[in-house]
């Protein structure tokens, strides 16, 4: 190696250490890695959301508005812990229900989960 290149690659890592290059970097990797774990995060608890608002809104057409039910063997029957699939991961989701009752107008109410297999997202 000749010797300008020497002293200009000398001259150049003495400059980076007295300007904190090196170290403004590190920290722009970082705030970088950092807030794509945020962004990444927010977005599952979005997806999340919306799957458990689209299935609500869909026992709501099965079943019918709170306190006004369309049909009466339809009642919205509590919620059930489940998970489904947002992109690559596994997220946990409350699952709304749906009773009917029986036939004979005393049996219990069965549980049936209207909820269709989820490909959402």
């Amino acid at each position: 190696m000749r010797r300008d290149t020497r002293q200009r690659e000398r001259a150049l890592a003495g400059w980076r250490a007295l300007s904190g290059q090196d170290e403004m970097l590190g920290t722009l990797v970082r705030v970088i890695r950092s807030g794509k774990q945020a962004l990444d995060v927010v977005m599952l608890e979005m997806g999340r959301m919306v799957a458990e608002s689209v299935m609500l809104m869909e026992r709501e057409e099965v079943a019918g508005p709170d306190y006004d039910p369309t049909d009466p063997a339809f009642k919205k029957w509590a919620h059930e812990e489940g998970s489904l699939y947002l992109g690559d991961q596994k997220v946990k989701v409350t699952r709304p229900l749906v009773a009917t009752w029986g036939a004979g107008g005393g049996d219990p109410p069965v549980l049936r989960q209207h909820a269709r297999p989820w490909g959402l997202l």
